[in-house]
């Protein structure tokens, strides 16, 4: 296989692991929601208050971009080019 192909299958290899990541968030920021009535402020506060470990960023190897938004939230990754462009 040549190295294009190669990297084909990591990028989707990475594509896929950050899919399941960015549900394993979401289910845990319905679970705060629910026990606490609101998002939290960060992740920070996600992980400390629920007291579960929570998947990183597969691209980054660092949590997850996350802000909270009058009722809801942004929650993202900040993909293959490593840049935090909202």
């Amino acid at each position: 296989m040549c190295g294009d192909g190669l990297g084909k299958l990591q990028f989707h290899r990475f594509a896929t692991r950050n899919r399941i990541a960015l549900d394993q968030m979401l289910l845990a920021l319905q679970a705060y929601k629910a026990r606490h009535g609101a998002y939290p402020a960060s992740v920070e506060e996600l992980k400390t208050k629920l007291g579960w470990k929570l998947p990183k960023d597969p691209f980054s190897e660092k949590d997850f971009v996350y802000r909270r938004r009058d009722k809801g939230f942004i929650l993202y990754s900040v993909g293959p080019d490593m840049k935090d462009d909202g």
